[in-house]
């Protein structure tokens, strides 16, 4: 039976990939102790072993070992003998030669196209992922089905984030609205329950019942959500480094893609829309909105160049305090 393909959109790693395609195999079911290794496949077409930590520790100190002796081996020593003197002027040379970089060398480091996120959340603390657990953790294709546990609160955003881009918006946006609209994607593959039921309702009716979101549900404007995009930016904007900037010419261009939640076309001008579903207070949106300040306005950038439309402003919609936070 061929796996469906919105599961495999989950998979993190190659590694998941062919878990997901070994997955009816005893051998596999017999390593990860899932106690379904009787209903499986036994066609011996792999052999399976699982490394602790402390065989990888052992491994690893024996790599470094070999790479040790190998070092020492490479330099032989004659006791007595005198290296020759070398002329001063072949010296310089050499060391001239050895010491030569090319100008533009860095300028290659710089990649031909980023996301917004990759381009903006470089050093964001709340974007890093935690490893810690990732010896102890099993490959979501031999998971149960059922699992119990918390739910990785970005599946909860990504889920709202589906939930706003679905809705109807020709009618009033209602507790019944957003139950349909959530029932689509159940039966779609493209949540599940355990994710449909932390998605805060009230916080969407909330965000469509104020300023902006009335703006959004004007029959008079033109809405467009997740709306994809892709933008030419200086290279001397993303690259860091001053040395690095100061090596790139105004020709340069690195291609930006990246995706506006919502964009509200208004009489005025262009309304762009950014939510989040951080878990902070009230008091905390000020300091956490600094954080997208950069994406919101490579956003409206965007936004304005491809529509040639000024940007009437720009916001970042905090779903957990319910608040506005003008960029």
């Amino acid at each position: 039976e061929a796996i469906p393909d919105w599961q495999l959109c989950f998979c993190q790693s190659p590694l998941d990939w062919v878990l997901y395609g070994l997955s009816d195999r005893k051998s596999l079911h017999n390593a990860f102790e899932t106690g379904l290794a009787e209903k499986c496949v036994n066609d011996d077409l792999f052999s399976i072993k699982l490394y602790g930590q402390a065989e990888l520790q052992q491994l690893s100190g024996y790599i470094v070992k070999l790479k040790g002796n190998k070092l020492r081996r490479s330099r032989p020593t004659v006791a007595g003998s005198q290296p020759k003197r070398a002329e001063p002027r072949l010296l310089l040379q050499v060391k001239k030669s050895l010491n030569w970089r090319y100008q533009f060398g860095d300028v290659a480091l710089l990649p031909a196209k980023q996301s917004v996120t990759q381009l903006t959340h470089r050093n964001d603390e709340y974007l890093r992922i935690d490893y810690s657990g990732a010896l102890a953790r099993k490959p979501k294709a031999v998971l149960p089905v059922d699992l119990a546990g918390a739910v990785d609160r970005r599946l909860i955003g990504t889920a709202t984030h589906l939930v706003i881009a679905l809705l109807d918006l020709a009618g009033p946006v209602t507790c019944e609205a957003i139950e349909k609209t959530k029932d689509r994607l159940l039966i779609d593959g493209a949540i599940t329950e355990a994710v449909a039921e932390r998605i805060d309702i009230n916080s969407i009716i909330t965000f469509f019942e104020s300023g902006l979101g009335q703006t959004a549900l004007n029959a008079n404007n033109t809405v467009r959500r997740e709306w994809p995009f892709t933008f030419a930016v200086p290279a001397s904007s993303v690259a860091r480094a001053p040395s690095l900037v100061a090596r790139v010419t105004n020709d340069d261009t690195i291609i930006v893609q990246g995706i506006i939640d919502m964009l509200v076309q208004t009489p005025k001008g262009l309304m762009v829309i950014d939510f989040k579903t951080d878990g902070i207070t009230a008091e905390e949106v000020c300091r956490r909105a600094e954080l997208y300040r950069e994406q919101l306005e490579l956003y409206s950038r965007a936004a304005a160049a491809i529509l040639k439309t000024e940007v009437a402003g720009k916001w970042l919609y905090f779903l957990t305090p319910n608040i506005a936070y003008s960029g």
